[in-house]
């Protein structure tokens, strides 16, 4: 938003893809055109000050796309809290959880167990036994870790009993 009012195009409407000629036009008068025209270039002034402000690393996913439009929405979908990319680092996020030695297990749990929400809230489907592999990662160094492992087995484990 802000960028667009630092290039003073935010009165461009950035909600339709192209101008809409009625259908009851079959000729346009040249005032007609000239509104058409001036928004075509205020759109691509919009397209080009989002393009030049997003990091090089996410330019591939602008190339050549037609409107400022198409833009925002490719852009959102990266970036918007149901993302592919808001999704991923949930993921990286849970992968590298890590509890300290002096954490009590309850406390340990309440974490993956937001995550494990929040990816189920955008229709990822969680594996019973991914979950339980995460969490005895996720777990310290101990010396009783053996005979902790084998009495985990013995629990039946569910993620839906975590959320």
């Amino acid at each position: 938003m802000s960028l667009l009012i630092d290039a003073q195009l935010w009165n461009v409407n950035i909600g339709i893809s192209k101008w809409l000629v009625p259908a009851r036009l079959t000729v346009l008068t040249p005032e007609e055109e000239q509104v058409i025209a001036n928004w075509e270039l205020k759109d691509q002034q919009v397209l080009a000050a989002i393009i030049l402000r997003v990091s090089d690393d996410y330019l591939v996913y602008l190339d050549s796309l037609p409107s400022a439009k198409a833009a925002w929405e490719k852009l959102i979908n990266i970036f918007g809290s149901k993302g592919s990319l808001t999704v991923t680092n949930l993921w990286h996020c849970l992968y590298r959880l890590q509890a300290e030695e002096d954490t009590l297990m309850e406390d340990h749990i309440r974490q993956p167990q937001e995550y494990l929400r929040v990816l189920h809230n955008h229709g990822e489907t969680i594996e019973d036994h991914t979950i339980v592999n995460i969490i005895f990662a996720s777990l310290p160094e101990m010396d009783f870790w053996e005979n902790f492992t084998i009495l985990s087995w013995q629990l039946e484990f569910s993620w839906q009993a975590l959320l």
